[in-house]
């Protein structure tokens, strides 16, 4: 799965990074406690994520998902089978869910073993579901997956609705779930129990519906998949190209969709963008050394990365406008942000992630003797707060009346 030296040597001249803008230092020197205007408790068990469409919250859990105004006023709740993980996303025709549980370890031990297993170790997973929701509440089909494995976020088409699991993306009907198609992609050694491993913690991009296809990415392979499934091409990253080990985005960006990966040994974490043909807009190398992309969020002509240790604005013609790194643990990562390693293999934490922006501020989970939340200013990235959670941050989003903080207990609304 490397690449010769030399082929990267060729591929740095061929991508040269954008000029240098002013970088700034971030410390936690403007401690302050939340301004909550309203907290409502959770109803789904354990809440794993949470998803701002058309005006809602939408908090999946454990136990099922609810959704809330921005106020916090609860309008409904559906019950779902237990579950480890829960995610969702959610548009104005209904929400969508993956859910999928993992088997013969001690649950309160389960994040720990997926994230800091041994290489070679496989997880066992049970109990994977795609399934949808009305937008007033009602459940409308549950279908297990013929493949048990870590499922991504669900992304979702007028038409379908498309998941990343395994080692391949399965595309399903929205009125009923029926599965379209299930292009795949392969993978070296995949059938090996050292590549069982690695690939059992990889993780799974969620689908983004662009410009009439469906693309995500899984390890060193993006594909693009019609909204009825069928495959339409794929992009291998080690050569020319920067997908390697995709941890962060896709997001529409400009004329094309932008991401982040984790290198290892011989490639190095890089921040790029790419149009509907997989040519490649611009290609950063982080400067981060350390950590791969961990989260990317995009707000008009910029988009902004997020490594363990720094977060880079970068506008559509790949320009630099700022970076702003870690000091003395102002952009350190809170609990579930950020990349985790095993060896020189790193994986996201979370799939939330776990860093929001509107055009004034960028708000980013990071770490103060427990969660908190950096806010930069969008301008130039200069540190603005710190605000004290006091709580493990799950998921974050942002309404019209200000940010939305979700810990794996409540859910905390605060005006901007």
């Amino acid at each position: 799965m490397r690449v010769p030296l030399l082929v990267l040597a060729l591929g740095a001249l061929a991508l040269a990074p954008a000029a240098e803008a002013g970088s700034n230092k971030v410390r936690h020197t403007n401690v302050v406690p939340p301004a909550w205007t309203a907290t409502a408790p959770s109803t789904v068990g354990q809440i794993t994520d949470l998803e701002v469409a058309g005006g809602v919250v939408y908090v999946a859990g454990t136990t099922g998902i609810a959704a809330l105004s921005p106020a916090g006023e609860a309008k409904w709740t559906v019950a779902l089978p237990a579950a480890s993980f829960r995610n969702i996303a959610a548009d104005d025709k209904g929400v969508a869910f993956t859910s999928y549980s993992l088997a013969g370890i001690d649950p309160s031990e389960g994040f720990r073993f997926f994230v800091l297993g041994k290489l070679g170790d496989a997880p066992t997973y049970v109990d994977a579901t795609v399934g949808s929701v009305t937008l007033d509440g009602a459940l409308a089909w549950s279908t297990p997956s013929d493949v048990q494995s870590p499922h991504s976020a669900p992304g979702l088409s007028p038409t379908s609705i498309a998941v990343m699991r395994g080692k391949d993306m399965v595309v399903v009907d929205r009125a009923d779930g029926h599965v379209l198609a299930k292009p795949d992609i392969k993978m070296m050694g995949e059938d090996s129990k050292f590549f069982s491993g690695f690939y059992a913690r990889g993780y799974r991009v969620q689908p983004v519906f662009w410009e009439g296809q469906f693309y995500s990415a899984f390890y060193n392979t993006v594909i693009q998949v019609n909204p009825d499934g069928s495959a339409r091409e794929t992009a291998f990253g080690p050569l020319f190209r920067p997908f390697y080990n995709v941890t962060c985005g896709l997001v529409p960006f400009g004329k094309g969709l932008t991401g982040g990966s984790t290198g290892d040994t011989q490639k190095g974490n890089a921040y790029y963008a790419f149009n509907g043909k997989f040519g490649m807009l611009y290609n950063e190398w982080s400067p981060d050394k350390q950590s791969g992309c961990g989260s990317v969020t995009v707000v008009g002509e910029r988009a902004v990365y997020a490594s363990n240790f720094s977060v880079w604005a970068i506008n559509s013609k790949g320009k630099t406008v700022w970076k702003s790194e870690n000091r003395k643990g102002g952009l350190y990562p809170a609990s579930g942000r950020g990349i985790g390693y095993v060896h020189y293999l790193g994986f996201r934490k979370s799939y939330p992630d776990l860093m929001v922006a509107d055009p004034a501020s960028v708000y980013i989970a990071t770490s103060n003797d427990g969660d908190v939340i950096t806010v930069l200013e969008m301008n130039k990235g200069k540190y603005v707060r710190t605000i004290d959670v006091k709580a493990p941050i799950v998921a974050m989003g942002l309404t019209d009346a200000g940010l939305v903080v979700a810990t794996d207990t409540d859910v905390r609304f605060s005006a901007r």
